[in-house]
C-alpha cells in the first residue's frame, strides 16, 4: 500500500475508534441509550410501523396510522424512507437498530469533519483532531441523549457537504459531485431546517474560499450534476411535499412560541463556557451550547494564528450565529422577524449553533497543523 494511502487509512481509523470507545457502554448497556424517556418514544413506533409494514406487504406505506389521525409519510420532512441506513432496522431488533444507526452517525460525523479539515490542507493530525471534537461536541451529546435521531444525521453530514461545495470549486471530480449530493440530500431529507442552514453555510464557502477566476465550463457543469443528482434523490419527497406542505401548523407561530427559553445573556454567556454553573440538569437539550473548557481556549489559540481577513470574517459570522441563537432575546432578530417572518418557521432558534461548532472544530486544528504540518 502506498506511503500516502495509508496515512490516510489510519488517520480515517483512529476517530472511528474513538467514537466506538465512546459508544462502548452502550453497546454493553444498550437501555442506557435507547431505554430512556426521550424522542425515541415517538421514534419506535413509527419505525416499527414501517418494518412490519415492509416486511409483510413487502412494499413501502405512503401512509402512516400511528400519529393523531394519520398523515401521507412521503410527504413528511422527516420521513426516513429515502434515507438508506434506515433499513437498517430490517435485519436488527428495534434497540440494536437505533444503537447502531446513532453509532453510525457518530461515525459519520467524525469522518465528515476529517474530510472538511483535509478539504482546507490541514494536517492528518489536526484532522483527526477536528473530527473528534465535532462528533463528541456536548452539542451532540445533548441531541444523543435526548433521542434526535433525524437531527443527529443531519448535522452528521453537513461538513461533508461544505467540503463537497469547496472541492467543486476548486477540484471537481465525478466522486465530489456523487458526495455532495448525497450529503445534501441526507441532511434534507433528515431535517429540512438543517439543510436551510447549511445551504446558506455553503453558499458562502462558496464565495469566501477558494478562486472565483477560472471558473470553467468543467466546474459549472460539476455544480450542475451535483444539483441535478440531488433533486433525483429527494423527487419523490418533493413531489408529494408540495401537495400536503402547506398544511402545517407551523404557520401559526408566533414569537412567544420560538424556543429554547433563553431567561438572559448572563445565563447564555454561562451555558457556553461553563455550563456546570446552574448545573446540567438545569439546561434544555436546545441550550447546552458549550464547547467545553479546552476546546474552548484551543480555538481561541487558533483564531489567534489566522490572518485579520480570516479573523474578520469568522468573527462576523459568529456574530451572526449568536444573534440567531439568542432569538428574540436581541433587539436585531426581533427586528428581523418584523421584516422576515418566514424565520418563525425554525421555531428553535438554537439549532443553527452546529455551525459554529464546525468553525471551533477548525480552530482548534491550526496549532496541530503549525506543530504537525506534513
Amino acid at each position: 500500500m502506498p506511503k500516502d494511502n495509508k496515512q490516510t487509512l489510519i488517520s480515517i481509523t483512529i476517530p472511528l475508534i474513538i467514537v466506538t470507545c465512546f459508544f462502548a457502554s452502550f453497546f454493553m448497556q444498550p437501555a442506557l441509550l435507547t431505554g430512556i424517556n426521550n424522542d425515541l418514544v415517538f421514534f419506535k413506533p413509527m419505525y416499527g410501523y414501517i418494518f412490519k409494514y415492509v416486511t409483510d406487504l413487502h412494499f413501502l406505506p405512503l401512509w402512516q396510522n400511528r400519529i393523531l389521525s394519520g398523515s401521507p409519510l412521503l410527504g413528511d420532512p422527516q420521513n426516513p424512507l429515502l434515507y438508506l441506513p434506515f433499513y437498517l432496522g430490517l435485519i436488527l431488533s428495534p434497540d440494536s437498530f437505533f444503537l447502531v444507526l446513532f453509532w453510525l452517525q457518530y461515525c459519520v460525523a467524525a469522518l465528515s469533519m476529517w474530510y472538511l479539515a483535509r478539504t482546507y490542507h490541514l494536517s492528518a493530525i489536526a484532522s483527526i483532531a477536528a473530527g473528534v471534537v465535532y462528533a463528541l461536541s456536548p452539542k451532540f451529546a445533548a441531541h444523543l441523549s435526548a433521542g434526535h435521531i433525524n437531527m443527529l444525521a443531519a448535522y452528521a453530514f453537513a461538513p461533508a457537504y461544505l467540503a463537497g461545495v469547496l472541492q467543486l470549486k476548486n477540484r471537481p471530480s465525478r466522486k465530489t459531485i456523487c458526495i455532495t449530493a448525497l450529503c445534501g440530500a441526507y441532511i434534507f431529507l433528515n431535517y429540512l431546517t438543517v439543510f436551510i442552514y447549511v445551504l446558506i453555510a455553503g453558499i458562502a464557502v462558496f464565495f469566501y474560499n477558494g478562486s472565483r477566476k477560472n471558473f470553467t465550463a468543467e466546474k459549472i457543469f460539476s455544480y450542475a450534476a451535483a444539483i441535478g443528482l440531488f433533486l433525483i434523490i429527494i423527487l419523490p419527497q418533493l413531489e408529494v411535499g408540495t401537495i400536503v406542505g402547506p398544511v402545517t401548523t407551523r404557520n401559526l407561530l408566533n414569537i412567544e412560541d420560538l424556543g429554547p427559553r433563553i431567561l438572559s445573556l448572563r445565563r447564555f454567556i454561562h451555558s457556553v463556557v461553563s455550563p456546570y454553573t446552574y448545573g446540567l440538569s438545569q439546561l434544555e437539550t436546545e441550550t447546552v451550547l458549550t464547547f467545553g473548557m479546552i476546546p474552548f481556549l484551543l480555538s481561541g489559540a487558533g483564531f489567534i494564528t489566522l490572518k485579520r481577513r480570516s479573523q474578520v470574517v469568522i468573527a462576523a459570522i459568529s456574530a451572526v450565529i449568536l444573534i440567531f441563537a439568542l432569538g428574540p432575546k436581541t433587539i436585531i432578530y426581533a427586528k428581523l422577524l418584523f421584516f422576515l417572518p418566514l424565520l418563525l418557521l425554525f421555531r428553535i432558534t438554537t439549532r443553527c449553533w452546529f455551525l459554529l461548532v464546525i468553525i471551533v472544530a477548525l480552530l482548534i486544528t491550526f496549532p496541530f497543523s503549525l506543530s504537525f504540518h506534513s
